[in-house]
């Protein structure tokens, strides 16, 4: 078919104007795109409305002081005529608009105006977390067009501070009662609610308010910077502490003295929660301490060798006696430095020997700082050989990281030995910043009368990184020859390795430790492999996870035959849940345990619950232990069988009582065959119960226990009165009596035995046993010390004294006056000055220490005169604490005002501004005095001698007056009695012109 032919530039016409239609259908549905996407961005009433709006911002961040802004804006999408209108915004009282938004706004037709938005808002955004702004667009007519809304966020800054002048109160002499103010300041930026309660740990204070009213516990509402103010009364309890706690029999002492007393009073502040959730708190923590008079460092002092001889007599009256003797002491040689020493001594023999003196077990230890030196039974803690017995130890720390430790040993005996037995080895310790350390350890034992000698080395590095893994290995050799060391009977090694880290923000913490040894190994023949695992996963803060895991393989070798003896296998896996509210843990969960003992394997599976409260202050402690679960064999046919412990113990004041009962069986029979083996299933139950008791005349002391046995299997019944009466006497003496009743019964199963035949009756008979005792024991100890004469006293008798020293010479002449209730602190002992002014610290030892003088007496103008910056070294018995009188530091405010003519002639009042001299005494001791000036601007106060900066509080001075010098510094000698020194203030000079009206131009 023929085609018609088409010119080219007609063709070309049309292409071209296709194109231009294409790209204008494109543009117009693009723009109508873009419109629909305008329309749906603001926001309508409804389909109707002709008025959209639209926010800026929809959340505004807003901190304390800053200005709110935000754009409204306003888009008219009808095609009829432009629109009026106003805008009315909803905010809160007070706020201040910069932009005032009733002005009247037009907008035309498709067309949009943005209108901004700007308000200073009131102190209340602080008390108020987001605030919505509600935006309303009104016509002229006060009909809605449109509405908005956005939100102001408000950063709160929360916190506030609870303030007391002290920490630490000292009472003075004979004080029952002291006053208590304190104040809790808001430093946050908005209103806080904070519950207040008075806490005491002790329950040795009562606290009332001023009108002698108990103070209950509050809630109080502070705005920014308020404060609240609390005065409280308290009154100290001296309480009767007789069977209130346990009073340990080897330490108690009724002659003691009066000790150093705490009362502490705790300030409990908290945000109140009304939800779940965290709660914010401050405390603060006041102690009134009440001190002795004297205080007695060392109750035997330094030329003696303390000894406690602690001798006993059991089973008096008894076929079979025994006596025991026991003398232990320990001693300071200096500050840095002790000795320890004991032994023991043992008697059974009504006939004279030499028995009790052989291999008597004793010990004497000398430490300092650097060095130790051991002597006696002692341990050479060397792991692979015997290195536990008679002998000398000796180490010494070379610097932080470097210390060197060796030992000799005769593990039998150190004198009487009949053949030669002895162990002998060295170690070296390496620790770097806690970073990197390591132990290494070598020895050697000789044992001729096995003719064995054993060789020892091991090696334990440790290291520590990014202060979360800490990672340690183990690694030792050991080899056994005969006593030549010619012939090598055996070798073996052992290794092992630790770690423990945390991960996730310690949510996890895991610790894994790994031990394995050869046969061979040490003097044994064994093949042991021990892994165990713990990890921790806390949940939240009062949640945690415990996974326990444990594997253990032993097999043990005859050293005769090298044939295996026994083997074991044991496989335990615990899985626990822990909670833990304040003084109180609950942990559920359970066990899945797998043992192969004696080629017999076995299942153990079941629940676990424990429970633990304690409350310290009212001495209280109780727990809780359940173990429930089944018990099976893993042999076909084998059954489950139940088995129940529980045990709990409750501990109150001074009464203890614990019970423990098990129903069922972990034996292997059991697990087999069940209870018809022993046709009962096996049940026993121990229960216990322990009190103290002091009496009235506190030399004596009471302590009993009643015990109760049961065992179902044979009847078994057992109980005991255990009962122990001290008597506590002078010089440091104790007398005890004890009595144990006991009485048991029980049955057994008998078979009689026909010795013609040589057969056994299977009928079984049954004897009952029953058993009464009573034992009787003695016991005497004694605290005494015997004298070194010539050892040379390094320790001194402190016996201060505090007085006004008139005359300056720093000694109490005839006519001083003593001070009394002067806190005088050496060390880290503390006493109080009594009406003489005297108190004492016995046996200190001489040296430099740290002292502290704090007079609580109002003496004003006097001061201590001893050097508290630097320690202070003490020789002498008599130690002077003179105060001096301080120097009187004079001067006035002076006001330079211009004179005027015709002014007002009257002076100007110059009463209560404050002058501060703040600074350092001549003995080290930061001091800060302050006075008001009076009504002429003159003001006096006494400052103790040393270094001061002398300031006037410049801010009540107003802006036409200038101070011409301040922050003044004064040097105050003990030869000055006043210095004088004034602050010039002088006015601003401002141009003053007379003019005369009374002469015409």
């Amino acid at each position: 078919m023929k085609v018609p032919y088409t010119p080219y530039y007609k063709s070309s016409r049309f292409s071209i104007f296709l194109l231009f239609f294409t790209l204008l259908s494109c543009c117009i549905t693009y723009s109508q795109e873009q419109e629909n996407n305008t329309y749906k961005s603001f926001k309508f009433l409804d389909e109707a409305s002709d008025i959209g709006t639209r926010l800026k911002k929809e959340i505004i961040n807003v901190k304390d002081g800053e200005i709110i802004t935000n754009v409204l804006q306003i888009y008219n999408r009808t095609s009829l005529s432009p629109i009026k209108f106003r805008l009315e915004l909803l905010t809160p009282k007070g706020w201040t608009p910069i932009v005032n938004p009733k002005d009247i706004h037009r907008v035309l037709i498709k067309d949009t105006i943005s209108i901004p938005i700007v308000y200073i808002p009131s102190k209340k955004l602080q008390s108020i977390n987001e605030i919505n702004i509600n935006v309303f667009v009104i016509d002229l007519d006060g009909r809605q067009l449109a509405d908005n809304y956005f939100t102001v966020v408000s950063h709160h800054k929360k916190g506030w501070t609870v303030n007391v002048e002290k920490n630490t109160e000292y009472l003075k002499n004979g004080d029952t009662i002291a006053e208590l103010d304190y104040n809790i300041q808001n430093t946050g930026n908005y209103d806080q609610d904070i519950y207040i309660q008075h806490l005491i740990p002790k329950k040795n204070i009562t606290v009332t308010d001023t009108l002698n009213k108990p103070v209950a516990n509050k809630t109080v509402t502070l705005k920014p910077k308020e404060e609240f103010h609390q005065k409280l009364d308290l009154e100290f309890i001296k309480k009767e502490q007789r069977n209130k706690r346990r009073i340990s029999t080897n330490s108690y002492d009724p002659y003691k003295k009066d000790e150093k007393v705490v009362h502490d009073i705790i300030i409990q502040s908290t945000e109140p929660k009304y939800t779940t959730g965290k709660s914010t708190s401050r405390n603060s923590k006041v102690s009134y301490v009440k001190l002795p008079n004297e205080v007695i460092a060392d109750k035997y002092g330094y030329t003696t060798l303390p000894l406690t001889i602690d001798f006993s007599v059991q089973n008096l009256m008894g076929d079979y006696s025994f006596a025991s003797l026991n003398i232990r002491g320990y001693k300071e040689l200096s500050q840095n430095s002790q000795l320890i020493y004991s032994s023991q001594f043992n008697y059974s023999s009504s006939v004279l020997n030499n028995n009790v003196f052989k291999n008597v077990p004793w010990y004497v230890g000398y430490f300092d700082n650097k060095k130790s030196l051991e002597l006696g039974l002692i341990s050479g803690n060397l792991i692979g050989l015997q290195s536990s017995g008679y002998g000398i130890k000796a180490g010494y720390q070379i610097n932080d990281s470097h210390r060197v430790n060796a030992f000799y040993i005769r593990p039998d005996s150190f004198f009487n030995q009949l053949n030669k037995n002895e162990t002998y080895g060295a170690e070296y310790n390496f620790n770097y910043r806690g970073l990197l350390g390591a132990k290494v350890g070598a020895g050697r034992n000789v044992n001729l009368g096995l003719d064995r000698a054993t060789n020892t080395a091991n090696i334990q590095p440790t290291i520590s990184l990014f202060n979360r893994h800490r990672i340690s290995l183990y690694a030792a050799y050991t080899q056994l020859t005969d006593s030549s060391g010619e012939i090598k009977l055996n070798e073996g090694y052992a290794t092992g390795l630790g770690y423990s880290s945390s991960f996730f923000n310690k949510i996890w913490r895991p610790v894994i430790s790994v031990r394995t040894n050869t046969k061979g190994y040490g003097n044994g023949n064994y093949i042991r492999e021990l892994i165990n695992h713990r990890s921790t996963f806390s949940i939240n803060k009062r949640v945690d996870l415990l996974a326990t895991n444990s594997f253990q393989t032993y097999e043990n070798y005859s050293t005769v035959s090298d044939d295996l003896i026994n083997y074991q296998k044991i496989n335990t896996n615990t899985l626990l849940v822990s909670t833990h509210k304040q003084r109180n843990t609950l942990q559920y969960g359970g066990y899945y345990h797998f043992y192969d003992t004696q080629n017999t394997p076995r299942i153990e599976r079941g629940l676990i619950i424990r429970q633990s409260s304690s409350n310290f202050l009212n001495n209280f402690l109780s727990s809780l232990y359940l173990r429930a679960g089944y018990n099976k064999a893993s042999e076909m046919g084998a059954k489950d069988f139940f088995n129940l412990e529980l045990s709990s113990y409750i501990k109150y004041r001074t009464f203890t009582f614990s019970n423990r009962y098990f129903y069922g069986s972990n034996s292997l029979e059991t697990s087999l065959y069940g209870t018809d083996i022993a046709e009962k299933t096996p049940q026993n139950f121990r229960s216990s119960l322990s009190h103290q008791y002091q009496f009235k005349n506190k030399h004596l002391i009471l302590e009993n226990n009643l015990v109760f046995n049961y065992l179902n299997t044979a009847k078994k019944v057992g109980l005991g009165l255990y009962s122990y009466l001290y008597y506590f006497g002078k010089y440091g003496i104790r007398y005890g009596i004890q009595s144990n009743l006991s009485y048991s019964s029980s049955s057994i199963l008998l078979n009689s035995f026909n010795t013609n035949t040589g057969t056994v009756d299977l009928n079984q008979t049954t004897k009952n046993i029953n058993d009464l005792n009573l034992n009787l024991n003695f016991s005497i100890r004694k605290d005494f010390a015997i004298p070194i004469p010539f050892l040379k006293d390094k320790k001194t008798d402190l016996n201060f004294v505090a007085f006004m020293d008139l005359n300056g010479n720093g000694k109490k002449d005839f006519n001083e006056i003593p001070i009394n209730n002067v806190v005088i602190k050496v060390g880290n002992d503390e006493v109080i000055t009594n009406l003489e002014g005297k108190a004492s610290v016995k046996q200190k030892f001489k040296g430099f220490y740290k002292v502290d003088i704090i007079p609580l007496e109002k003496i004003n103008g006097w001061f201590p005169n001893i050097n508290t910056s630097t320690p202070m070294e003490f020789k002498e018995k008599l130690v002077y604490v003179p105060f001096s009188r301080g120097v009187k530091i004079v001067g006035d405010v002076i006001l330079d005002r211009q004179e005027i003519a015709n002014v007002n002639k009257n002076r100007t009042d110059l009463s209560n501004i404050k002058i501060v001299a703040t600074g350092k005494t001549a003995e080290g001791r930061d001091r800060t005095s302050q006075a008001l000036t009076d009504v002429n601007g003159h003001f006096e106060l006494f400052v103790a001698n040393g270094n001061y900066i002398l300031t006037m509080d410049e801010s009540i001075l107003d802006s036409n007056l200038k101070l011409s010098r301040n922050n003044i510094p004064i040097t105050l000698k003990n030869t000055q009695k006043s210095v004088y020194t004034a602050f010039y203030i002088r006015e601003i000079r401002r141009e003053v012109k007379i003019k005369d009206f009374t002469v015409r131009n």
